[in-house]
């Protein structure tokens, strides 16, 4: 017997059609009015491919679900949890597609061939609920495990869902939800099997490198980049985060754009924060804002490690003449389309208290 090929590493790049999901995401009315902080976009929007699924033959089938996508939001932001949340729950039955494995060719087969079938699996269902949220602007990624089981248990199985970026109040932040089921978000049947599964929880990216996994997929032996989302899901909190009163009085009333990062991944953003009396829009999409002196809410993992920072526009005048604070944050270009500056930086190990995490000045 030959020996079975090696698994293959799919790196994922930007494919040519790829201008064609810019456009769309702009041609959508439902739509963030400005665009989302660049690491966002090209990791989560923007690419075509979520897996490891043939796009060479989809056009037509964006096209569809961009336009069923955007009868069901109307006029509501795309972005919004509870739109989100509806967007699921009504997409599945106009498109007359069902979860049925016995009708399908392949767990990832393309777009198209779920809309033609009218069945597919967790993931087939997953492909489809996450191109139709970067259609119209949304960051949204396939998460999952290899299995729910031990190795070796022959019933082992895999399953896959959807981790969407969503705004509830003045925070935008991931979210899970199963494909085609009208569940609350974060709050599913898999919730507490994902906590157990054997073999991690992995959320898949666009690009990798040294300080992201390999997310292995339970088909072909193939491996793509991703985010290891296993802490997320066994143990997460509820924290608010506050502006220090030296940070708020040096933001001058704002606005304030507090990103939450990992800490060993300096791209890979958790949650945006927004305080101030003004929007953050010229930077990311309106989100809500709360007082200089209040609190927004972050879910976040027990045991992992965050960098907390509060940014202020140099057009508001924090920046000075020279752009005094504008290079002090690692990674800042891939946060915001202009020049910035940090006002407060914190890093926090999350542990299961529910004490604020409090911003201080940078002075």
């Amino acid at each position: 017997m030959s020996a079975a090929p090696p698994p293959q590493h799919h790196e994922r790049r930007f494919h040519p059609r790829s201008i064609m999901m810019a456009a769309l995401c702009l041609a959508s009315p439902a739509a963030p009015a400005t665009l989302w902080p660049p690491a966002l976009m090209r990791e989560y929007v923007l690419p075509l491919q979520a897996l490891d699924e043939s796009v060479s033959s989809d056009a037509a089938a964006r096209q569809r679900l961009l336009l069923e996508a955007t009868a069901i939001i109307g006029s509501r932001s795309a972005a919004d949890a509870r739109t989100v949340r509806q967007l699921n729950a009504a997409l599945f039955p106009r498109l007359r597609v069902a979860y049925d494995p016995e009708r399908t060719r392949a767990p990832n087969q393309p777009l198209d061939e779920s809309l033609l079938r009218g069945a597919a699996t967790c993931t087939g269902l997953s492909l489809l609920l996450v191109a139709a949220l970067r259609a119209n602007g949304v960051p949204a990624r396939v998460a999952g495990t290899p299995a729910w089981h031990a190795d070796d248990d022959p019933r082992c199985g895999n399953h896959n869902w959807v981790e969407a970026f969503v705004v509830r109040l003045a925070v935008a932040q991931w979210a899970y939800l199963g494909a085609a089921e009208d569940s609350p978000l974060d709050a599913t049947w898999f919730t507490s099997r994902a906590a157990r599964a054997p073999r991690g929880v992995f959320a898949a990216r666009a690009s990798g490198g040294a300080a992201h996994p390999l997310f292995p997929l339970a088909w072909g032996g193939g491996r793509v980049p991703a985010v290891e989302r296993s802490a997320r899901y066994r143990h997460a909190v509820r924290r608010e985060v506050r502006l220090a009163a030296a940070a708020a009085a040096r933001a001058r009333g704002g606005p304030v754009c507090v990103v939450v990062r990992e800490a060993a991944r300096a791209d890979e953003i958790a949650a945006l924060v927004q305080f101030g009396a003004r929007s953050c829009r010229r930077y990311w999409p309106q989100i809500g804002r709360a007082p200089l002196d209040g609190a927004g809410a972050v879910t976040l993992a027990v045991g992992e490690e965050y960098v907390v920072e509060a940014f202020v526009p140099c057009d508001e005048g924090a920046c000075g003449e020279g752009g005094e604070g504008a290079g002090e944050s690692e990674g800042v270009d891939e946060l915001f389309c202009g020049r910035v500056a940090c006002v407060g930086r914190i890093v926090v190990s999350v542990d299961a208290s529910d004490a604020p995490i409090v911003i201080p000045s940078l002075e």
